[in-house]
């Protein structure tokens, strides 16, 4: 382990870096993906951690002010899943196939919402 140190208004921090499996995997040329890093930082840092370091937050979406913010970000969330997908990554489960679903159909059913009338009126 590489330990660091820094200066913070005068004192000495010492930094502690997460022991990341997925680094070891990386370091011995392995094929490692941002989304093999991204879920296990959450599994590391989430008390308890999740089941599904992906799972999707549908109040968030059901929250959103207008149909039109749902359809972008449920098309951008849908851009994002369908790559950790397509991904030799851990994390590409049946989870992850099902919350595709759900924002294909969200985005489907608000995409409407961006036609011209409805952005300009």
């Amino acid at each position: 382990k590489q330990w660091y140190q820094r200066r913070v208004r005068g004192h000495v921090e010492q930094d502690s870096p997460l022991p990341l499996s997925v680094m070891t995997r990386y370091l011995t040329k392995e094929t490692v993906s941002v989304w093999d890093i991204v879920g296990e930082l959450v599994l590391l840092t989430m008390e308890p951690p999740p089941a599904n370091p992906f799972e999707l937050d549908h109040a968030f979406l059901d929250n959103l002010p207008s149909s039109a913010e749902q359809a972008l970000v449920a098309g951008a969330l849908l851009d994002s899943f369908q790559q950790l997908l397509g991904t030799e990554t851990v994390w590409a489960t049946s989870a992850v196939v099902q919350d595709i679903t759900h924002l294909a159909l969200r985005h489907t059913h608000t995409l409407p919402a961006l036609t011209l009338p409805a952005l300009t009126g």
